[in-house]
């Protein structure tokens, strides 16, 4: 019964750990996104959404100028989407990181299990009692 658990046991632990690995280097990828954004050049993408939003603008306008008014209305618009985009990017970081802390939990039980069922297996195996009675067995009385 032991070996049962204990194969069992074993034969989830590398489904754990890729799953664990996987969600790992997600979480990397989304922390490197989330730095790299953080270290932008925020006045030079700013200067670029601008410069953007403003041939948008004048080729939706048939080239006219734009007034500064829209001009800021686009960018405000621009930064607010991006802002949303960081905040999804920091929530899906957050859930990834859950995420993780859950699969190490999932790692250290089955590991805890796996270790507490070879100690009982080993006990079964090598204790002095469970030796008298298989060698009981081995010599009918």
């Amino acid at each position: 019964m032991l070996e049962n658990i204990n194969a069992q046991a074993e034969a989830v632990i590398p489904a754990l750990e890729r799953e664990y690995e996987l969600i790992r280097r997600e979480l990397e990828a989304e922390q490197a996104e989330v730095a790299e954004i953080e270290q932008c050049d925020q006045e030079y993408l700013n200067e670029l959404k601008a410069s953007i939003a403003e041939q948008k603008f004048v080729h939706s306008r048939h080239h006219s100028a734009p007034t500064n008014s829209v001009y800021y209305c686009c960018n405000s618009v621009e930064v607010e989407a991006l802002r949303a985009e960081v905040a999804e990017n920091i929530s899906k970081l957050e859930w990834l990181q859950e995420r993780l802390r859950d699969v190490d939990s999932q790692k250290r039980e089955v590991t805890t299990a796996i270790n507490n069922a070879k100690r009982v297996l080993h006990i079964q195996k090598h204790s002095t009692r469970a030796e008298v009675f298989r060698l009981k067995g081995m010599f009918p009385p």
